[in-house]
């Protein structure tokens, strides 16, 4: 069987929410670099569903596969922290025949423990490092998004958590054989009798069945921090058959809401779950929901183009749950920017909304960032950009530009038709959050989104990336 190759450059992090190339100077303990070749089998990666063999649905890689691999769980310690990390799509990537299986080599500095044990998280950008997962280090902080890109037959790919440990050795090896698990349980909705087609689906639960989570590795249970999980998912979608990944949960006696957003409106059915319902990792729950006799709403719809009359403003991309609010994005992109210019006399870039963390809402820091630069003169082209939309626009954040990508088809479609109507770009875009500064490199680095991947992470604010305008809209 002709293998998938994987060439993935160890970095040691600094801090656990980086893999950083510099950081790998002062490596306690190096000596000289060392390849490692990982075999993954049984599930691996950035994936899909495959075509069913009766009710089971092989998983397959992707060229899009992201990976993280992590020796030892001793996060306390800089020092024996190794942050293994595949970015995507590479020229050396070639994907095996059934794409069942796949072998990426790594290259990483060997020093000294009495044992090595990996770990592997796919997709690479939903393990996150928190104070959470250091303070118990089997403890894994994991994250399945609320906002999901879904196919007729598969959910999405950043939707499939995946998780793999692989065997104890007392030496460093040259081959890892990694069996992945799947951390997600899976949905599938089959909707009948909606009017007109289809472009979001919102599941809505009183349990916690999306965002972040902890899965604990050795009693293998699930448990929640106080912040950062949501009761819904979002699924862009053309079809009615409707794939999701969600946290597994036991949803025996609560009710599920099912908002459709189609041509024709905005449809809304609820459904009383009965006992011994629940949602396991790695299995697919299967059922449907008939809207015979359900009318739509007279609320906002995803697509539909605001104002519905008179000079067009933007593309609602977001509804609320009522049908009377809405998000609108701008018609057009900011060109590829810095997020801000470097300030006269300063050798590195400061926070300057005063902000961090994603509490916050895209509201809140373009509001402090607008100040900022009135106050203090700082350059910030996506403020520039918004104050000649007029003052009610502000400058999204990550989650925001996520629901954006989950139905970024079909507002593409509608843009297109608009005569000033820019596309969303499969590309990286700026978002208003900010990092707080860093004490290692004296920066505070901006949040992007990334389109294409769904990849959110912190760049230098020196980066040059792209911008899209954002707002509340509410029915008259």
């Amino acid at each position: 069987m002709k293998m998938m190759k994987l060439w993935m450059l160890v970095a040691v992090a600094a801090m656990a929410s980086a893999c950083s190339k510099q950081d790998t100077e002062g490596f306690e303990g190096a000596t000289a670099a060392k390849t490692i070749e990982f075999v993954a089998t049984d599930a691996g990666g950035r994936t899909i569903f495959g075509e069913p063999d009766g009710d089971n649905y092989p998983v397959l890689w992707q060229e899009e596969d992201q990976i993280k691999v992590n020796v030892n769980h001793e996060f306390k310690s800089a020092t024996t922290r190794t942050c293994l990390q595949h970015e995507g799509a590479s020229p050396k990537v070639t994907i095996a025949d059934d794409g069942a299986s796949a072998v990426f080599t790594v290259e990483m500095n060997d020093y000294t423990a009495e044992s090595y044990t990996f770990y592997s998280v796919s997709p690479a950008k939903y393990w996150l490092h928190s104070s959470e997962k250091q303070e118990n280090p089997t403890n894994l902080r994991v994250e399945i998004p609320t906002d999901q890109s879904a196919t007729a037959t598969s959910c999405d790919p950043l939707g499939q958590l995946l998780f793999a440990q692989s065997a104890t050795t007392n030496t460093l090896p040259e081959k890892i054989n990694l069996h992945y698990n799947h951390l997600a349980a899976y949905g599938c909705i089959t909707l009948n009798n909606v009017d007109g087609d289809i472009s979001n689906v919102n599941i809505v639960s009183s349990e916690n069945i999306s965002g972040r989570f902890n899965y604990d590795i050795e009693s293998k249970t699930i448990s929640f921090s106080s912040s950062g999980f949501a009761q819904n998912i979002s699924v862009g979608t053309s079809s009615n058959t409707v794939w999701f990944a969600a946290i597994p949960t036991d949803l025996s006696n609560t009710t599920l809401t099912i908002n459709v957003t189609t041509t024709s409106g905005l449809f809304k059915k609820e459904i009383a779950l009965p006992a011994n319902r629940e949602l396991k990792a790695g299995q697919i729950a299967k059922f449907s929901v008939d809207f015979s006799g359900i009318s739509a709403s007279g609320g906002f719809k995803i697509g539909d183009v605001y104002p519905a009359t008179g000079t067009p403003e933007g593309v609602v991309f977001w509804v609320a749950d009522d049908g009377n609010s809405a998000k609108i994005l701008g018609l057009k992109n900011m060109p590829q920017s810095v997020w801000m210019e470097l300030p006269d006399g300063m050798e590195h870039y400061p926070n300057i909304s005063g902000l961090t963390g994603s509490k916050k809402t895209g509201i809140e820091y373009t509001n402090a960032i607008r100040e900022s630069v009135k106050n203090n003169g700082y350059v910030v082209p996506m403020i520039t950009f918004l104050d000649a939309l007029g003052a009610d626009w502000y400058w999204p954040m990550p989650n925001e530009l996520g629901e954006m990508r989950a139905n970024m088809t079909l507002l593409n479609t509608i843009l297109g038709n608009i005569a000033e109507g820019e596309a969303l770009n499969s590309a990286t875009y700026w978002a208003s959050q900010e990092a707080g500064v860093s004490k290692t490199t004296g920066e505070s680095n901006g949040y992007y989104y990334n389109l294409s991947s769904g990849n959110s992470s912190t760049k230098l604010k020196s980066s040059k990336y792209y911008g899209r305008a954002v707002k509340v809209v509410t029915k008259e």
